[in-house]
């Protein structure tokens, strides 16, 4: 499950890169990994700001959301293929878990 936001542009963002984050809705905070950037692999022309949330099947969609940057994991980058991008995605996620220490379900 991930989080897609679109920032207002007056928003300031840290370096385009993969983060590990808390995201708050409301009460309910859920840790994560979050991309901030354009997703060069995808071919995405709009900065963004995508969320992975660990363990989390909750509709969230309508709701506000803040999120938390915790850690800096690497620089945004371009991939030969879409499977070379979800192999460094589920490297990415691994690292989150272990910052929270959140075992794999």
């Amino acid at each position: 499950p991930t989080a897609n936001l679109i920032p207002m542009e007056e928003k300031l963002l840290p370096p385009n890169g993969v983060y590990i984050t808390l995201s708050s809705f409301g009460q309910e905070v859920y840790p994560g990994i979050t991309n901030v950037g354009y997703k060069p692999t995808i071919g995405e022309n709009f900065v963004g700001v995508e969320s992975y949330l660990f363990d989390c099947e909750k509709n969230l969609y309508g709701k506000t959301c803040s999120v938390e940057f915790r850690k800096f994991l690497r620089k945004e980058e371009k991939f030969s293929s879409y499977e070379a991008l979800k192999k460094q995605i589920s490297k990415d996620v691994q690292r989150g878990r272990d910052y929270f220490h959140i075992d794999m379900q």
